[in-house]
């Protein structure tokens, strides 16, 4: 199998200058990496090179000097790095979305620090299985424990993990949905918030939310279950009179369903 002229391009600059220091000129590197593709391809031993390829003495010399010189080594690197340079680019794109506030990993949280956290659950979770089953997590904790740490942590893994992830505040989001829908754009906002398979809503109950924020927020979770996985951080109960949840008890009913996971 002969490269065609796209991997000729590629491996053009890779590989050394035709002018051999004694002698005349080599022959194209290209045909001399088809010879070499077909040997290994085929089995076939060197003498017995096809006629078409040149002469085997050469080839096989050209060879050796690539191993030696470490032409070989210096190419197969490059072209690895081109293969992962989309992946970094697409890792670089997930990261950007996510608006994750900190590079926290789980390796910054001091387990030992805070009471009543489960470490074992925590470790569970960074797993990544609950987005499997499309569940949702619950942090709930007084303020300045690590619910922020610990969530924003599970959301770097997700984004590590090839997911879409996005990280938002509940009073962001109340706002967001609040100015999308005076400019007519309240369908776009909640399909946006629908998309990512990750959604992370930072500091619920931290503020009060206005009725069309806590109404937004709970459709969010309604629409997101059960397709995508929530975690949702606050420092009080989800029944807590911050969420002005008595005039949503169908949407709190839907979180209770969807919560699987609790750390208090």
């Amino acid at each position: 199998m002969s490269l065609n002229e796209t991997q000729r391009a590629r491996t053009e600059p890779l590989l050394p200058d035709r002018t051999p220091k004694q002698g005349g000129r080599w022959r194209d590197h290209h045909e001399t990496i088809d010879a070499i593709a077909f040997t290994f391809q085929t089995a076939t031993q060197w003498v017995h090179l096809p006629m078409k390829y040149g002469n085997w003495q050469g080839l096989y010399n050209r060879l050796r000097i690539w191993a030696v010189d470490g032409t070989w080594e210096r190419a197969c690197t490059a072209l690895i790095a081109k293969v992962d340079a989309p992946e970094d680019r697409r890792l670089a794109s997930r990261e950007q979305f996510a608006c994750l506030p900190e590079p926290w990993t789980l390796g910054n949280f001091d387990f030992t620090a805070p009471p009543g956290v489960d470490e074992k659950l925590i470790r569970d979770l960074a797993t990544l299985r609950f987005l499997d089953d499309a569940s949702n997590v619950l942090l709930v904790a007084p303020p300045g424990v690590g619910k922020t740490m610990l969530s924003v942590a599970l959301g770097r893994a997700a984004v590590d993990a090839g997911h879409r992830v996005y990280f938002t505040t509940a009073t962001e989001l109340a706002a967001k949905y609040h100015k999308a829908a005076l400019e007519g754009r309240w369908k776009t906002c909640m399909r946006f918030f629908s998309g990512p398979r990750l959604l992370i809503t930072d500091e619920l109950g931290y503020l009060p939310l206005p009725d069309d924020g806590a109404s937004a927020l709970f459709q969010v979770i309604n629409h997101r279950h059960p397709k995508s996985s929530t975690i949702l951080t606050t420092n009080v109960g989800i029944d807590g009179p911050s969420y002005r949840l008595r005039g949503h008890q169908h949407q709190a009913d839907v979180l209770r369903k969807g919560v699987n996971a609790r750390v208090s």
